[in-house]
């Protein structure tokens, strides 16, 4: 079945609307980007999912949030995570005073089976052929590109249902971002692993996606499969950098009310 979010507002603090009537399907094993320029929701959107709204005071107002048919909806985040669901925030949120098996093996802490356990170190070592010689490395002091292999790998040590992904590329170099859409790529093909990504980098996500949505001031305002996005107009001068014109370069308001114009109608 998947995630659908249907018709979902989100406020936070009781008085700021940041979602407005979202709605998204993420099939099962399939690859999902979110794109959008900063403050547009799609980090809020996340957390509405895996339930950390409360921890910002946020909360859904209007519509509904489903899992294979389980609602959550403002669920616990404790209660999300049992459904499997797992997100790796933006920021590279690695427990920095530990080394990287214990972090790797902290996602891995609501687990008895100690040899499926081995045997999931094994798989990820597969998946990120670096962390093996950084196990006994203190978290805290690899390289940003570190630092996202061992997220990702301390999430797949959860045995996800769904990946949640907040802006996987920030602050990376071009290739190391080419090869970590490789990776997770490689992952859905491999294990049909479920993935929704939030990301800015549209050319790398969109290469790795099976579907995709654009969101603008909390609304979803175009969607598509891979070959659409790849050949929509808005995407490719918007968020591919394609045909630009010297005037939308240079008038970022007229660039942003024509945008609106044409995807609001």
């Amino acid at each position: 079945m998947g995630l659908t979010l249907t018709n979902v507002d989100v406020v936070y603090g009781g008085v700021i609307q940041v979602l407005r009537s979202a709605n998204i399907e993420v099939p099962d094993g399939q690859v999902v980007v979110l794109l959008g320029s900063n403050g547009a929701g799609k980090t809020t959107l996340l957390r509405s999912v895996s339930g950390l709204l409360a921890a910002e005071l946020g909360r859904v107002t209007a519509g509904e949030i489903r899992l294979d048919g389980h609602d959550l909806t403002n669920a616990d985040p404790t209660a999300v995570f049992g459904r499997g669901v797992v997100q790796v925030l933006e920021g590279r949120k690695v427990l920095e005073h530990l080394t990287v098996e214990q972090n790797l093996r902290i996602g891995a802490h609501r687990r008895s089976d100690q040899k499926a356990v081995k045997r999931d170190l094994d798989r990820v070592f597969a998946y990120f052929p670096r962390l093996p010689e950084l196990l006994g490395r203190t978290a805290g002091y690899l390289s940003g590109g570190e630092m996202q292999m061992l997220l990702l790998g301390r999430a797949l040590m959860a045995q996800p249902r769904l990946l949640l992904l907040d802006e996987p590329s920030m602050g990376l170099a071009p290739k190391l971002v080419s090869q970590l859409f490789e990776v997770i790529g490689r992952i859905n093909r491999e294990e049909g692993l479920t993935v929704l990504i939030v990301e800015q980098n549209a050319r790398a996500a969109i290469r790795v996606c099976h579907y995709g949505y654009v969101m603008e001031g909390g609304r979803i305002v175009l969607h598509g499969s891979r070959e659409q996005l790849e050949k929509n107009q808005d995407v490719q001068e918007f968020y591919l950098g394609l045909s630009l014109s010297e005037e939308r370069r240079n008038f970022r308001d007229v660039k942003h009310y024509r945008r609106r114009k044409r995807w609001l109608g």
